[in-house]
This record gives C-alpha cells, sequence and structure tokens, in this order.
C-alpha cells in the first residue's frame, strides 16, 4: 500500500476510533438519565407507601403526611455529633420527583451540558487534529442548537437566550423561557447526537476534499 494511502487509512481508522470511543460517552450519559428517571419513580412510589403508612399508624391526614420532614444525615440523630445533610417535607420529596418535577429538570439539563462539554472539549478538537483540519473545522446546525441550550443552562440559570431562536434542529424554546428538557426531548436528542455521529466520518471526509481541492 502506498504511503499515502496508507497514512489515509490510519487517519479514517483513528477517526473512527474516537468517534466510538465518544459514542460510549454518550451511551454512559444517557444511562445515568435512563437511571435517573427510574429512580425519580421509585422514589416517588417509596413516599406513597409511607403516606400509607402514617395514615395506618399514626392516623395522619394528607397534610399532616405532607408536611411532615425526611432528614438526611450521619450518624444517630440522639447524639451531639451527628449532623443533617438534606431535609424536606413530603410533599417537596414528591413534587421534586414527580414527571416533569424539578428533578427532571435539572438531570435532563445536567446531561445536555455533558454530551455538550465532552464534545466539545475532547472529541471535536481531537477529531480535527487527527484529520489535519484547523479549529472549529467540524460544525453542524445540532451541535449550534445544543450548544446555545448549554450556553442559557450555564451563563442564565436556564432562561433561553437569543441565541435561542436561531435553533434549528433542538427547536423546543424560545429566548426568555425557561429550559426544562423532559425525557422524550432528550431521548430526541440522543437519537440526533447519534444520527450526526454515523454521518460524521463522510463530513469530515468531505471537509479534508475541500480543504486539498480535491
Amino acid at each position: 500500500m502506498p504511503v499515502e494511502q496508507r497514512a489515509k487509512f490510519v487517519t479514517e481508522q483513528q477517526v473512527i476510533a474516537t468517534i466510538r470511543e465518544f459514542e460510549q460517552v454518550v451511551e454512559v450519559i444517557y444511562g445515568i438519565y435512563l437511571d435517573s428517571v427510574l429512580g425519580f419513580g421509585l422514589i416517588i412510589e417509596k413516599q406513597n407507601w409511607m403516606r400509607q403508612q402514617q395514615a395506618e399508624k399514626l392516623h395522619f391526614t394528607s397534610e399532616q403526611s405532607d408536611n411532615s420532614h425526611l432528614i438526611y444525615g450521619v450518624g444517630d440523630p440522639n447524639i451531639p455529633e451527628s449532623y443533617t445533610l438534606h431535609e424536606c417535607t413530603l410533599r417537596k420529596l414528591r413534587e421534586r420527583n414527580e414527571k416533569d418535577g424539578l428533578n427532571y429538570k435539572i438531570i435532563g439539563n445536567l446531561c445536555l451540558v455533558l454530551v455538550y462539554q465532552f464534545w466539545e472539549d475532547n472529541c471535536r478538537h481531537k477529531l480535527e487534529d487527527i484529520s489535519g483540519l484547523p479549529r472549529n473545522a467540524i460544525l453542524s446546525p445540532l451541535w449550534g442548537d445544543i450548544g446555545h441550550l448549554r450556553n442559557s443552562i450555564i451563563h442564565k440559570n436556564g432562561i433561553a437566550i437569543d441565541d435561542v431562536n436561531k435553533c434549528s434542529v433542538l427547536t423546543w424554546f424560545k429566548a426568555g423561557e425557561e429550559i426544562s428538557i423532559n425525557d422524550k426531548q432528550f431521548e430526541m436528542l440522543i437519537s440526533q447526537v447519534k444520527k450526526e455521529l454515523h454521518e460524521l466520518p463522510q463530513k469530515i471526509s468531505d471537509i479534508q476534499s475541500v480543504g486539498t481541492g480535491r
């Protein structure tokens, strides 16, 4: 095999290996998301059981149950050395774990940020270096959209920035709206990312061809 062809083959293999590595990162992040939302549902089931026990054994009304407190702490609560890490009412516990509650919002936004940061800070630049491309040569509407949502979450406390109006793939929000990604939206995001990665080797090859004038 001629040296030029061998170099091209090695580059293609490196590109594919780097994409596969990032795909595994995406799989881990999506697994965390799925495990989390499943856990939220199980917490709701546990909380309903606790309410039932309070009603049967303590004769609590629904309001009394809602206002009772759940405490996470370290040590025996009867000794001075123990301390509380987190405390909330059962009502707040239920509300944050309900479908599209605060926990759904936080895990969706957090996982979006993680996907973007791994792509932007590691995979994209690595692919550009391997392929001999300049910085920021690998662009796409999808990653642009994810970047706008990420910037809204990080820099504007989850309120959509003006650039969100430019989104062409993930067109869920408008400037000024709260970014709150539900399970169906996150599923679509992951699906679009996987489609993008599948098409990426050909996209890189096309960019290289333009750069060399072929």
